[in-house]
């Protein structure tokens, strides 16, 4: 799998990247069992959202004992304020089991 580089990060991952939107339709099982899977074969990237339900729970659960310098985990946020912006970074973190 080709490797891209984000933007002006420096931080380099598989071209394709695991949308989690989907997985709020699984139980957390099959989640967790279709991440790990995904990682296993080559993704790295994996992208969520506040508004996705609980994706961020099963991201969590699922690589909550994997390395970290592995993984690149992205969230996204429809605050429309900064109070707003820092509570829901400080929810998705938790949720995510990630600093």
């Amino acid at each position: 799998m080709k490797n891209i580089t984000l933007g002006t990060t420096g931080i380099t991952v598989p071209q394709n990247a695991f949308g989690c939107l989907p997985i709020q339709r699984c139980t957390t099982e099959e989640a967790v069992h279709l991440l790990r899977k995904a990682y296993d074969n080559g993704m790295r990237l994996f992208d969520t959202a506040r508004n996705y339900t609980d994706s961020e729970e099963k991201v969590g659960l699922a690589f909550e004992n994997y390395k970290r310098d592995e993984i690149i985990i992205t969230t996204k946020t429809h605050a429309g304020d900064v109070e707003t912006f820092w509570s829901d970074l400080k929810t998705s973190l938790e949720k995510l089991k990630t600093d």
